[in-house]
């Protein structure tokens, strides 16, 4: 990861999401590019005072010796003003800041997230906690062989040392009625399967770090809550599809009750091709 960049509301620069910014960037060596994007029908007018309050945000937020951050107010639609500079710099990364409130953290991710992520390839890191550490483990939703592997990759790019790919899975009626012994062992088959899988992908790959299979019979999110619980990890990492965003989790489905559950800060990547 060579080139950073941290979007930011320049009139409520949020210091967590700028903190781990600038956490991953001295820790990767990367080139940290702070922006602030005022909206054409906004109140903020003032760029002298916006670019001021943006670097003492910085200021406060930097590491130790980074002085080398460049900070930038842009005027217009925020999503394509972010994309726009992503692409300028060669971004390998987006940070966002995104509020612990579900309402208001839905509206970040249907706006500028969505529109980040239908309009450019780059992966997109919403930061909600503090960043008084650096992420060591993460978990993944792993919803396909695609989706492994894409997190995988993202994992090794921002320095994750191991990573736990999630299966949530429902048993049928038939064995919820029977229990017993015969639930115990289709839970035990499902769960064999699934390793063996995550091993053969992780085997695929030439990313440097751990890969463990978790199987959990629930529904995703809830699966995902008590996969973070027993891995105590610092991040969850989602994938998507390039045509449709964010839209197959803002219906009811998974992101939407991820970002209401799930506190954490969250690693969003388009799918690759496998």
């Amino acid at each position: 990861m060579k080139r950073l960049l941290a979007a930011v509301n320049p009139a409520m620069p949020r210091e967590a999401a700028l903190a781990r910014a600038c956490r991953l960037a001295a820790e990767h060596g990367a080139h940290l590019h702070l922006l602030g994007v005022i909206a054409r029908d906004g109140t903020t007018r003032d760029h002298a005072a916006a670019l001021q309050r943006l670097r003492m945000t910085l200021h406060r937020s930097a590491m130790p010796d980074q002085t080398d951050a460049q900070c930038d107010i842009l005027e217009g639609d925020p999503p394509t003003a972010i994309a726009q500079t992503a692409h300028d710099i060669g971004a390998d990364l987006i940070v966002l800041g995104a509020h612990r409130h579900p309402r208001l953290s839905d509206r970040v991710f249907g706006t500028t997230a969505e529109a980040l992520l239908r309009d450019t390839h780059i992966p997109l890191l919403i930061a909600r906690g503090l960043a008084d550490r650096p992420y060591r483990r993460a978990i993944a939703a792993a919803q396909s062989d695609s989706s492994i592997t894409t997190a995988i990759a993202l994992a090794s790019m921002i320095g994750i040392e191991m990573l736990t790919a999630v299966h949530a899975y429902e048993l049928p009626f038939e064995a919820q009625v029977i229990g017993g012994s015969v639930t115990t062992a289709i839970m035990a088959e499902e769960a064999q399967a699934f390793a063996e899988r995550v091993k053969r992908l992780a085997a695929e790959t030439t990313a440097d770090l751990r890969v463990d299979a978790l199987s959990i019979e629930d529904e995703v999110v809830f699966a995902l809550e008590e996969g973070g619980r027993a891995t105590r990890a610092d991040l969850l990492i989602l994938t998507t599809h390039a045509r449709s965003g964010l839209a197959w989790l803002t219906r009811g489905s998974v992101t939407d009750a991820a970002i209401e559950r799930l506190p954490g800060d969250m690693l969003i990547g388009r799918l690759s091709r496998h």
